[in-house]
């Protein structure tokens, strides 16, 4: 008898036994703990539980001929009874189910009683009419043949939903959540549901206890998505599965069908985590198990050492001497596949002669566990078949088909199981299916089968299966023989093979069957699922929980232990005591309703944006998705209300009209009063004037902001020390394509001007030179040499057109660490400058990182509004330049002169020395700028507030002509003394002679460049890279011969080395 767990406490506990009705137990969290007063006491009395609901609970029910009372036994076939052996002696464990007779109402407490006194067992009494309903009606012909497969296309297959069915199906998961909710304790017991019939049972609990320990194993198939979305109430039974903690499933393709749904029917998607499949449920992590169910060996075992099981199996193998035989057991079921079965055996018999009066098939049919037309008629089909194949392969003593659709006892299905040389599964769909387990444990016999089968002790054991793949138990068992129960010629072949296959290889596959499932059996199963769920139950009390929802929607939100709902109270208080405040709304869903037809705001709506606009203390803004044409005509009656456009991507903030007034104002003043002194033709224009300014403003403003952000990374490679330059994407929707690439041709751009005609006037940081490139830009964009060095001195040329050079394939080469395309794939460096192009409506990147300049077409509405050169600059570097620095894009928009890159630092060699200040280009970095790290954040601001001055200085500038400083390449150049002299005649023996070489050439071969002496000169000398094989290598640089017929009477030093090229591809 068991013991009730009520008695238990109160005998540690010291207080007289109450027996009586059924126990209340208090569940409500933190009342037992404060009555007691000491958490370790009361822990002390706790012992762990282990509630398991069933449809049916595990006993046998009579009742007694002569004394007209209730007889109860436990039923130690049944799985829910043999999974105790899986949890440990210490754990209580109670049943809650119903019984498989009805009981009298009056009769029903005084069972319950005996019920829960002697066995541990809490009875559901379910109204007849309910019962028959629930249980007949909605499992058995609404969720068996749907998880079957099995779809009610017409009236003859299947059964369509019923309402009213499913409506009993909802009262009677409410009976079992009752019956639960008077013995939990929901802080310490464990609840384990199982199988299809209670699927929305975890609904109820966990909406009467949010922290309840819940886990549901399905033992049915799961059918696939496109399946299962026909069902009417899929979404219900979805979320009352998703309020356990750990689902279980018999086979992995079930847990996949689940997960499957849960994501196309409630958008939920899985994570793995360490061997673990999850599903985030409203901040609830519901775990997925997939665990084969396996058999009671013991039981097993025990059942072949009786004496009735071997006197048994000894008459069977009288009766079928000098044949084979053939086991099949299985209910009478559509699903079990027993009349397709028969067809195989008959066209084996048919194909095979040799087997005909040798071979029988003996089939078990057990009783049908539900009723309807189509159970009769699989039933009227398998008679059907078996008596035609006996009557055409039969004789008078002989019957190929042995049809047994009676009741059999234990003793005799192990019997069978034990002499039986095969057994086939061959159903079309089925959850699990445990015989071809027991099979495999009755072939390994025991020592009184032995005996009485005449089978010499520890001699080789043998079994062959012959199983469906739509079974679950065919993954686990790798040495079966897998068939398509539909192709009835395969299958009768696999009984062939099975039969004629050599007993070495059906002693292999028999040993490595056994060995799985001995080791594999139901406690393995039961302890390793509740493992699980502890391990899922862990965090329960470490997260807030909160339950939302009506009726079977319910769920429980779970959140952060710091989190706190904030209440309208709160709300009010700090909205009347702040002087400052900031108001963002999002548009569909809290403006407008989420599904409404008229997207514009309604009028009361409006009434209340404009009163909280008209607050001088409010800034007011609505988010939203939508662009920003449409929000403007909505919104247009809000007169100060701030738009947010595409997620942020445009920004509009309405001022009042004194504020757009004296706005115009200021800038009609500042452009009158630049005019008056813009009438030489070598100053800038006022609308120049005013571009620069704002250009320059926002450009420092995005440039100090990212400072703040960005973050590099010293690398040691060999001597040299590189900053790491962290590579950023654009905005998705723009192109980019690099239209001079300077890595193939020893340019290394720091500065770009766009002249009036649109070409590029580009300053070369590495060799002081200005190039020139012609409109349109484009890939092929070719450079030409238009000037010296920035400071105006001597010793470079105009260069020649052809010598852009292409590669041999005639194309443009592609160099750097640069990617071009759509702008979600384009690759930049985090050193450039950007140019704003109003004639092309474009951005032009100097990438000085890549050594590239690339140009970016915007769309027509980011250049529509050309009021003037100031405002597309402002609005095309702080409307687009900002959205993409707060997308995290890293586009900062900066012509400034400040931003410097660290690059690879060559040491001079012994005959460059440090250059002078006064003599270095202004655009080129110093060397304490190179080796300059991340700037602080007061450097930042003091450079913020330096270009700021500059700015201001500039405009001052342009009013009053005496406050002009002259600009760089209006100044005077340094004495001739300081130029280069003239290169005596020498020539020396030549290696090779440039004016040879045709100037077609596309493949020049790697030569020594060759540099002034700094001593003799005072020459500004920088050092060169060049490039080869895609790598940038330092380039050992000679003094000058003027001898050498490479250098020419301008001390002019090649440019064809400066490509970088190498003979070949």
């Amino acid at each position: 008898m068991c013991k009730h767990f009520g008695f238990g406490f109160w005998d540690v506990l010291d207080i007289p036994q109450t027996p009586g009705a059924l126990p209340t137990v208090i569940t409500d969290p933190g009342i037992i703990a404060d009555l007691d007063g000491d958490s370790d006491g009361s822990s002390s009395v706790c012992r762990e539980r282990i509630i398991i609901v069933a449809n049916m609970l595990p006993l046998h029910a009579q009742r007694d001929a002569e004394t007209a009372k209730w007889c109860f036994s436990w039923d130690e076939d049944l799985l829910l009874l043999q999974s105790k052996d899986g949890f440990s002696p210490e754990t209580e464990v109670m049943y809650v189910g119903s019984l498989k007779v009805e009981v009298d109402p009056t009769e029903q407490e005084e069972i319950a009683q005996i019920l829960f006194d002697n066995f541990n067992c809490v009875p559901t009494f379910i109204p007849t009419e309910i019962q028959k309903d629930f249980y007949h009606g909605f499992c058995k012909q609404q969720i068996w043949p749907l998880f079957h497969y099995m779809l009610p296309m017409c009236p003859d297959h299947g059964d369509r939903f019923d309402q009213l069915l499913w409506k009993a199906y909802v009262s009677a998961n409410k009976i079992f959540a009752e019956k639960v909710m008077e013995v939990i304790n929901a802080e310490e017991d464990y609840v384990w549901i199982h199988d299809y019939h209670l699927m929305i049972l975890p609904t109820f609990l966990r909406k009467r206890f949010n922290r309840v320990k819940l886990g549901f194993f399905l033992h049915s198939p799961f059918p696939s998505s496109e399946i299962y979305r026909t069902l009417p109430v899929r979404d219900e039974i979805l979320k009352g599965l998703l309020n356990c903690d750990l689902i279980g499933f018999q086979t992995f393709d079930y847990a996949r069908h689940f997960l499957s749904c849960c994501s196309r029917m409630l958008g939920l998607n899985y994570e793995s985590k360490r061997g673990h499949i999850g599903l985030d449920y409203f901040g609830r992590m519901v775990y997925i198990k997939i665990m084969p169910v396996g058999i009671h060996i013991g039981r097993l075992e025990s059942v072949l050492n009786q004496s009735s099981t071997s006197l048994r199996a000894k008459e069977i193998q009288e009766q079928f001497k000098g044949k084979k035989v053939i086991i099949g057991i299985d209910d009478m079921d559509i699903f079990k596949g027993i009349s397709l079965k028969l067809l195989a055996f008959e066209h084996l018999l048919h194909e095979h002669k040799e087997f005909q009066g040798q071979l029988v098939l003996v089939q078990i049919v057990n009783p049908a566990r539900s009723s309807g037309k189509d159970v009769r008629e699989a039933k009227r089909e398998t008679y059907l078949t078996a008596k035609k194949i006996n009557n055409h392969y039969g004789s008078s003593n002989y019957e190929p088909v042995i049809l047994i659709d009676r009741p059999v006892a234990r003793d005799e299905k192990t019997a069978y199981y034990a002499v039986a040389e095969c057994c086939i599964v061959n159903a079309v769909r089925d959850g699990m299916n445990l015989v071809p387990y027991k099979y495999i444990v009755c072939r390994q016999g025991s020592l009184e089968m032995d005996d009485a089968m005449g089978i010499k002790k520890d001699s080789p054991r043998t079994s062959m299966l012959v199983v469906s793949e739509f079974v679950g138990c065919s993954p686990s068992l790798s040495g079966a023989i897998r068939v398509n129960p539909w192709d009835i010629d395969s299958v009768a072949e696999a009984m062939n093979l099975a039969l004629t296959m050599p007993d070495s290889e059906k002693q292999l596959r028999h040993g490595k069957h056994y060995r799985y499932v001995s080791t594999h059996d139901v406690a393995y199963w039961a302890r390793s699922f509740m493992q699980d769920l502890e391990r899922a139950c862990k965090d329960h009390y470490s997260k807030r929980c909160g339950g939302i929802g009506l009726g079977l929607g319910f769920r429980v939100i779970s959140l952060s232990p710091n989190f706190r709902k904030l209440s309208i109270d709160h709300i009010v208080s700090e909205y009347k005591r702040t002087h400052r405040r900031a108001i963002f709304l999002d548009y569909d869903g809290t403006v407008v309703p989420q599904s409404s037809i008229c997207k514009s705001p309604s009028a009361d709506v409006v009434t209340v944006l404009n009163t909280l606009c008209n607050d001088s203390r409010n800034t007011v803004f609505i988010v939203s998705g939508r662009g920003r044409g449409s929000l403007s005509e909505w919104l247009s009656q809000c007169e100060r209300l701030g738009i947010a456009a595409e997620h942020g991507y445009f920004v509009s903030k309405k001022m009042t009209p004194i504020g757009r007034n004296v706005l115009v104002l200021a800038l009609t003043l500042l452009v009158l009063f630049g005019g008056f002194s813009s009438a030489q033709a070598t100053y800038p224009s006022p609308a120049k004037i005013v571009s620069g300014f704002l250009s320059n403003a926002v450009s420092v403003l995005m440039k100090w902001l990212w400072s703040l952000k960005a973050t590099t990374k010293q690398v040691r490679i060999s001597d040299e020390s590189i900053t790491g330059r962290p590579m950023m994407k654009f905005e998705s929707g723009y192109n980019v394509e690099t239209v001079f690439d300077g890595s193939k041709l020893g340019i290394e751009p720091h500065s770009v001007e766009v002249l009036p005609s649109g070409e590029l006037l580009v300053l070369d940081s590495a060799n002081s030179n200005l190039y020139k490139i012609s409109s349109p830009l484009s890939q092929y964009s070719r450079p030409k040499l238009v000037a010296g060095s920035a400071e105006g001195y001597s010793g470079h040329v105009d260069g020649k057109q052809e010598r852009g050079y292409n590669n041999s394939g005639g194309k443009w080469s592609r160099g750097g660490g640069h990617a071009d395309g759509p702008s979600e794939d384009a690759k930049f460096s985090n050193d450039f400058d950007v140019i704003y192009i109003g004639s092309s409506c474009s951005l032009l990147v100097i990438d000085r990182g890549n050594q590239a300049i690339r140009e970016i077409q915007l769309h027509f509405d980011d250049c529509a509004y050309q009021y003037g050169s100031g405002f597309p600059l402002a609005a095309g570097f702080f409307g687009y330049m900002l959205a993409l620095l707060q997308r995290r894009v890293g586009t900062i928009v900066s012509p400034s002169d400040d931003e410097t890159t660290s690059k690879l630092i060559i040491p001079p060699t012994t005959y460059q020395k440090s250059m002078k200040s006064s003599v270095r280009p202004p655009l080129i970095p110093t060397e304490g700028e190179q080796e300059q790290q991340e700037e602080t954040f007061f450097g930042s601001i003091g450079r913020l507030l330096v270009s700021t001055g500059s700015s201001v200085t500039e405009i001052l500038g342009s009013t009053f002509p005496g406050f002009r400083k002259k600009p760089l390449r209006w100044r005077e150049p340094p004495s001739i003394e300081t130029r280069t002299p003239t290169p005596p005649a020498a020539a020396a023996a030549a290696l090779h002679s440039e004016t040879a070489a045709s100037p077609s050439v596309s493949i020049i071969a790697p030569q020594t460049y060759y540099e002034q002496s700094y001593e003799k000169t005072n020459e500004i000398v920088f050092g060169a890279v060049q490039e080869q094989d895609g790598r940038g290598e330092t380039v050992v640089i000679k003094p000058l011969d003027h001898g050498h017929p490479i250098g020419n009477s301008r001390s002019i030093r090649s440019r064809i080395s400066s490509m970088g090229y190498t003979h070949g591809y």
